[in-house]
């Protein structure tokens, strides 16, 4: 079972770094550029291999076969992390509407400048859903604990 997680990681580490690779000299494949066969090769198996990894990883961590993974992730920080995450992938898109709705004509962009914008937008956005958790789903959560409730022990009025 070891093996099958490592090569898992291998896959993961695979279809990151190989594009790198060819950015900077290619030195695992060839020494040189990609030909058309090897990129026609790497981008139809790179999401296959991406998602078949990332499976088998979760899977590992989930079995409990991976501790030195799933431990570091069970912790608190995480915990809130994870519960303001969906809150921000959906936020973001919206933050990132007005931003680009701003802007009259094209606009030149400078990698520092896209290196700020994303930040900014990533700041924004789980800003955003922080406030949307405690105003919005946070109090909803609770209702719906007390209708819950009121349902499974009665409120002792019959119709």
């Amino acid at each position: 079972m070891n093996a099958f997680y490592l090569l898992c990681g291998g896959g993961l580490l695979l279809v990151l770094l190989l594009p790198w690779d060819e950015i900077h000299g290619g030195a695992l494949v060839g020494g040189g550029k990609w030909t058309q066969s090897q990129r026609t090769a790497f981008n139809a198996l790179q999401r296959s291999t991406f998602g078949a990894s990332f499976v088998g990883i979760v899977y590992g961590m989930f079995c409990g076969d991976l501790p030195l993974i799933a431990k570091p992730l069970s912790l608190p920080m995480f915990e809130s992390i994870g519960k303001l995450s969906y809150g921000a992938y959906m936020y973001h898109l919206v933050i990132l509407q007005v931003y680009v709705a701003q802007y009259k004509s094209f606009v030149n962009f400078y990698p520092s400048h896209l290196a700020f914008v994303y930040l900014a937008i990533l700041l924004l956005a789980f800003i955003t859903s922080y406030f949307s958790y405690l105003l919005i789903e946070r109090p909803f959560s609770v209702l719906w604990g007390k209708f819950i409730q009121r349902l499974t022990t009665g409120d002792g009025t019959s119709r």
